[in-house]
């Protein structure tokens, strides 16, 4: 049976899923509660099967672990793109 927060939890990842990022405000809106509600789901000791967090006031995905190992070519960063992160690294670390 699914509680009233794993619903919630649920219902804030698809939102995610669809846009990226939600903004405190209007997932409390759209889920009907209080802000602070949604701070608490997040927040809580329960296994969030949906890894959520709270940034500068919007709900964002949490990245999952990668493994070591290479599963696609997509992985491997190339001179390129190293070139291309070195400004908004730069920034990233003023």
């Amino acid at each position: 049976m699914e509680t009233k927060q794993h619903e919630r939890l649920r219902r804030l990842s698809e939102c995610i899923k669809r846009s990226g990022r939600i903004h405190l405000k209007d997932a409390a809106r759209i889920l009907e509660v209080s802000e602070m509600t949604i701070r608490r789901d997040l927040s809580s000791d329960v296994e969030n099967p949906y890894p959520m967090s709270l940034l500068g006031g919007y709900i964002v995905a949490l990245a999952q672990p990668h493994s070591n190992l290479i599963t696609s070519t997509s992985d491997i960063i190339t001179p390129d793109q190293t070139q291309e992160l070195h400004i908004p690294n730069l920034a990233a670390g003023m």
